[in-house]
């Protein structure tokens, strides 16, 4: 339980963080990259027109970023790919209560 409450603390938090920055911009972002808290990159992410190399991907068979407003890419356990508009959906998803 107390594990559960602590993701959800730190997710909550997350989202808080984004939404008070977006805030601050007087802009939205478009996508959000979220990572495990042992996830280490050792360089920046690479530009998203490139998302067709990302996850078996190529350029004779690109992964396309879907055309629904609402999506997410799963990289594995280790992160996440989103659109904005699926961040409030995916880091709200566990209760404090």
């Amino acid at each position: 339980m107390l594990r559960a409450a602590l993701y959800g603390l730190r997710q909550q938090t997350c989202l808080a963080l984004i939404k008070e920055r977006e805030q601050q911009l007087s802009a939205q972002y478009r996508f959000v990259f979220r990572g495990r808290p042992d996830l280490w990159l050792p360089c920046r992410l690479p530009h998203i027109a490139t998302l067709h190399t990302w996850n078996g991907g190529s350029r004779s068979h690109p992964r396309r970023l879907p055309r629904t407003k609402q999506w997410i890419m799963y990289f594995y356990d280790h992160a996440a790919l989103m659109s904005r508009a699926a961040t409030d959906v995916s880091l709200d998803q566990v209760p404090l209560t």
